[in-house]
């Protein structure tokens, strides 16, 4: 529940008595120097989940196999319907929406989309992606689709945390 608007993009909102800042346009990355989500070496914030990054890390101070990603937010649902969703990876990942696994690619493999399908309402909704690189090559994507639009990365203005 946002209360007071902030500077341009944000705005405050209350949790638990304590006031934080709601950055729009944005998912929260939280990078990992393990491939197991428990060595956190920095967090950033990221416009869409769209990384190719071949052989190479994520920052020069990752390593550029075993690291890992967890992106957190919310994902603004433009209209009532049914969409689309779309998870790209080498190695695995999942999709979280609502707190529920929606895609489940985490293992070991060269670049492999797999998709879901689900109805949902306009609004706002919890949306959380982890990423694991295991050895070689390095990539992530999410996209979208609805009856609305085609097959597209999904733009930062539908992010926020």
């Amino acid at each position: 529940v946002c209360g007071l608007t902030g500077v341009a993009g944000t705005a405050w909102y209350a949790i638990r008595g304590a006031y934080r800042t709601l950055v729009y346009d944005k998912l929260l990355g939280a990078y990992f120097a393990d491939a197991s989500l428990t060595r956190l070496a920095f967090e950033r914030e990221d416009a869409a989940i769209d990384f190719d990054w071949a052989s190479g890390a994520p920052a020069d101070s990752m390593p550029s196999d075993h690291f890992s990603v967890r992106w957190q937010g919310w994902l603004r649902i433009p209209d009532n319907g049914e969409y689309v969703f779309y998870l790209a990876s080498d190695d695995g990942a999942r999709l979280y929406l609502g707190n529920k696994l929606l895609i489940d690619i985490w293992g070991d493999h060269k670049i492999l989309e797999a998709d879901a399908r689900v109805r949902l309402d306009k609004g706002r909704i919890p949306i959380r992606v982890e990423y694991y690189e295991n050895t070689g090559l390095a990539a992530v994507k999410l996209s979208w689709s609805s009856e609305r639009f085609d097959k597209t990365v999904i733009p930062p203005q539908y992010f926020s945390h």
